[in-house]
């Protein structure tokens, strides 16, 4: 899922080196999932997109405090 998702970003050519990292990073969860059997084959794509999500949204809201999460 991710390699697909790092080749379609390459496909574009606009990937900056955040998104270099983004893609690293949930590579290597999807890695760690798969080598200690965390979850099933079937899932593990959900659980990376929700890692994803979870990173880009703590990315764009950085500045928040906890408080204003919540809201």
């Amino acid at each position: 899922m991710a390699r697909l998702v790092l080749w379609r970003l390459c496909l574009i050519g606009n990937m900056s080196e955040a998104e270099e990292k983004l893609q690293a990073v949930l590579e290597g969860y999807s890695n760690f999932m798969r080598e200690r059997q965390l979850a099933l084959p079937k899932h593990r794509p959900h659980l990376v997109r929700r890692v994803r999500e979870f990173l880009l949204f703590a990315r764009e809201h950085s500045h928040y405090t906890f408080e204003q999460t919540l809201d």
